[in-house]
């Protein structure tokens, strides 16, 4: 789409990508909303990245959503390790995932 930026990454069939994708690997199904940046990360199918959100050094599960804003991971300079969000969660606008952070599958991560 107009405005996707792609670099060094694997996208399966069926993704959409309006914003970000740097060094990651996406899954079937993927949706990258405008202005989300993915970088460094495993996203697996049917997961949608909402608008202005950033994934960072993490492993999104299957079938999660991640709201406007949110924040998950850190950069892999932090040290902290990787985020790893399980399957069918939802990260509500806003929230934020520290590096390292595990978010149990079936789970919600309420924002700000």
């Amino acid at each position: 789409a107009d405005g996707a930026k792609t670099y060094n990454s694997i996208i399966m069939s069926g993704c959409e990508i309006f914003g970000t994708v740097e060094n990651s690997v996406l899954a079937s199904d993927v949706i990258v909303k405008k202005g989300a940046v993915v970088k460094n990360s495993i996203i697996m199918g049917e997961c949608v990245i909402e608008e202005n959100s950033v994934v960072e050094y993490s492993i999104i599960d299957e079938n999660v959503s991640i709201g406007k804003n949110a924040v998950v991971g850190e950069s892999q300079d932090a040290g902290k390790g990787i985020a790893v969000v399980g399957r069918n969660s939802v990260i509500s606008d806003g929230a934020v995932i520290a590096g390292g952070e595990i978010i149990e599958k079936d789970n919600a991560k309420e924002g700000k």
